[in-house]
């Protein structure tokens, strides 16, 4: 009997709920290859076995619950991975308010912008197998980009936000735009208008929707089969949705999300389980797509590997090769050199100390004052916070559905203090 992919199975129950899961899935664990079972689910361990200072933990806990407290947000949830291991995991607040239903750990979050990497992981791995290259001109790939000042535009500038697209949606109402691709074409015929191609950096979500339109064309699947497919399934991200329509969307899990009304004396719900998606299919910045804290962790997990097998030096190096053994690696050295390379200075405030943001190939790279990157992630505008440190083998999620806060600013010095001297 052929051997059942596990992650393969749950995706496939989790978006059609089927009623016989519970039988399929024990059928999955017993035939399921051990490469497979043996996902990363970062284990529970105490804080001083993994070098971490518990009253530090305990500090950053207590000025989460007083954000809460001062309706700074409406909820969030924590959580520290120290040497693939669970030294914190705590939520605070309310999923969802009106019902007085505690955050808990395991919500699954709106993580808007942190989708980025994840169309970057894509992308990334096509040019691994020669299936895309970055310094082609996009409309190699998509015809509405074969004219007129779009034609200047590379792949490479879209992965870096330096293709003088500028940001936001395309004129007109979403009925207009059924597909990934009719959103492209519109940017395609209006091409840059910020700057030449490679002459500047402008923050671009149409980029990286022209990015997901690419990555489509090239396998001839849609950017949420491609998620499920080439990310979530092979890391385990079992709780993660390129998309969700009405009937997935009842989950309980989900979180409610707010945005900050000062006509209506604070914070607002605008997303409920059970609403729907706003978008009929997988948008490549964002807005419909979901994710736990613990299936981002992985996300950055792979990185990290990639990225300290790629510096070649320190424990982190080490680390990798162990994981790793005896597996294929998820992505290469070179892809993690590509992405996590700074190539732009942005204005995006950070209280990491010693840290100057700057931006990859759909990464945030935080570097230190010799230019040497030190940490990566991303964020998104629902209030969503990913970092990770390759070196020192930390992870920190801190996660919200308070759109817009900028509270990581006050708690971003408080997880450098994680951080090893």
């Amino acid at each position: 009997m052929k051997t059942l992919n596990l992650v393969h199975l749950v995706q496939r129950l989790r978006h059609a709920r089927l009623q016989t899961a519970p039988v399929l899935l024990a059928a999955a664990i017993v035939t399921a290859p051990a490469s497979v079972v043996a996902q990363e689910t970062f284990p529970p361990a105490t804080p001083e076995s993994q070098n971490v200072e518990a009253p530090m933990l305990d500090s950053i806990g207590a000025m989460i619950r007083s954000l809460v407290d001062t309706g700074e947000i409406v909820g969030a949830e924590l959580l520290v991975i120290r040497n693939r291991k669970t030294v914190f995991h705590e939520g605070f607040g309310w999923r969802h308010r009106e019902e007085q239903v505690p955050m808990v750990p395991g919500t699954i979050f709106n993580i808007r912008s942190m989708t980025k990497p994840i169309v970057g992981s894509i992308a990334q791995r096509q040019v691994n197998e020669k299936l895309l290259d970055l310094d082609t001109q996009a409309g190699q790939y998509l015809s509405s980009f074969a004219g007129g000042t779009s034609a200047d535009i590379l792949v490479r500038q879209l992965l870096t936000h330096t293709s003088g697209l500028p940001d936001g949606n395309p004129a007109g109402s979403r009925s207009d735009y059924p597909t990934l691709r009719s959103v492209a074409d519109f940017w395609g015929k209006h091409g840059p208008t910020e700057f030449a191609p490679g002459q500047g950096f402008q923050y671009s979500d149409p980029g990286t929707d022209v990015l997901g339109a690419i990555v489509e064309e090239i396998a001839g699947q849609t950017l949420r089969e491609l998620a499920d497919s080439e990310v979530f399934e092979p890391l385990g991200m079992t709780d993660s949705y390129a998309w969700v329509d009405q009937e997935s969307s009842l989950d309980p899990r989900f979180a409610s999300d707010y945005r900050y009304s000062s006509e209506q004396g604070g914070w607002v719900r605008y997303w409920k389980p059970g609403d729907g998606s706003p978008l009929p299919f997988a948008k490549g910045s964002g807005t419909t797509w979901y994710a736990t804290a613990q299936d981002y962790a992985r996300l950055l997990a792979a990185w990290m590997d990639a990225e300290v097998t790629a510096s070649g030096t320190g424990a982190g190096a080490a680390r990798a090769t162990v994981t790793r053994a005896g597996a294929p690696a998820w992505l290469s050295s070179s892809a993690a050199e590509r992405a996590l390379t700074p190539v732009s200075s942005f204005d995006y405030p950070s209280r990491l100390p010693g840290l100057q943001p700057r931006y990859g190939q759909m990464w945030i790279v935080y570097v230190d004052a010799a230019g040497e990157r030190v940490a990566f992630g991303h964020s998104g505008s629902d209030g969503t916070y990913a970092y990770g440190w390759p070196e020192d083998d930390l992870i920190v999620l801190y996660m919200t559905q308070s759109r817009g806060n900028r509270t990581r600013l006050l708690l971003e010095p408080l997880f450098a203090e994680l951080v090893h001297d």
